[in-house]
């Protein structure tokens, strides 16, 4: 099965030297890996046959789910950017990857060892050119970019800073645009290669929410098919100490909408969302924004 005699002929001089009581000919006895490892008792009970069970139950799972989204998109000439599309930018290969894999803990092979990388190169190459095909489609300019943020890189500029202050230089590593807002914009640009629209908001704690609203814009103006919009902070010394001279921060796990709440814990997160007109999974129905402020530094007077 899957190569599993030519393996045997290969490799029967040394299987019959170092396990001589064993009969390699016999079902159970073809799961290799059962019998390297010394494991007794059935074979399809032994972690690899669990663990490749498992892979190979996901993988076809995440194949046909992805499928029906691939084709559904194709036949409308859209992009696929709802179901596993939405998690992962290539299911359909991830699938078959998880399914060649949970095969290789089932039953090893000398081809299917030889083909499993030969393979992986195989379909990762197919996805730059499909990436590349849908860029050339539907135009890198008609991509744009919203990130909202309100600490970019700043953890990653604080022990530069504090080498600085220690040595007088600053870490040959450092550069300052790692600190800037628009950071983490660009960098999601370079790594998609989209050409349109592309800025950061910093608003606080509303700066993911008006990137969608201004992605929603952007698509309703014309000026983009597609928009990655979505917002990230990272957890920094900024933040915390921030929080910590308002007396925000609670000592404890915080008790949200409880008598006894004595303020809040600080975090960090990610989350993005590919906004195109296609009505399918998440839709954003609509949005409002406001401001009560009518100076930096204070509200309106009543």
């Amino acid at each position: 099965m899957y190569g599993f005699p030519l393996t045997i002929y290969f490799l029967s001089g040394w299987l019959t030297e170092t396990y001589p009581e064993v009969n390699f000919f016999a079902h159970e006895n073809g799961h290799l890996l059962h019998t390297f490892f010394g494991f007794q008792g059935d074979a399809h009970w032994d972690p690899f046959h669990i663990v490749s069970m498992v892979l190979i139950v996901a993988g076809f799972f995440m194949l046909s789910s992805a499928w029906n989204v691939l084709h559904h998109a194709q036949k409308h000439h859209q992009l696929a950017t709802t179901g596993w599309y939405a998690r992962c930018r290539h299911p359909q290969y991830v699938a078959f990857i998880l399914i060649m894999f949970g095969f290789l803990l089932q039953w090893p092979t000398i081809p299917t060892l030889a083909m499993f990388p030969i393979l992986v190169v195989v379909y990762v190459k197919l996805a730059k050119r499909e990436e590349a095909q849908a860029i050339a489609e539907f135009g890198a300019d008609r991509v744009g970019i919203v990130i909202g943020t309100s600490t970019s890189g700043i953890s990653d500029a604080e022990p530069a800073i504090k080498t600085s202050v220690e040595s007088g230089n600053l870490p040959e590593s450092y550069h300052y645009s790692i600190q800037e807002m628009g950071n983490a914009a660009q960098f999601i640009a370079e790594l998609s290669g989209a050409k349109g629209p592309i800025y950061a908001i910093s608003t606080a704690c509303s700066s993911g929410a008006k990137a969608l609203a201004s992605g929603k814009r952007l698509i309703t103006a014309g000026i983009c098919d597609v928009v990655i919009a979505g917002g990230v902070d990272t957890l920094c010394r900024l933040t915390v100490q921030g929080f910590s001279a308002l007396e925000a921060v609670s000592p404890e796990v915080c008790n949200p909408f409880s008598k006894n709440r004595n303020g809040i814990n600080i975090g960090e997160a990610a989350a993005l969302f590919v906004l195109s007109r296609q009505q399918q999974g998440v839709i954003l129905r609509g949005i409002g924004e406001s401001s009560d402020a009518h100076h930096i530094l204070s509200l309106i007077h009543i």
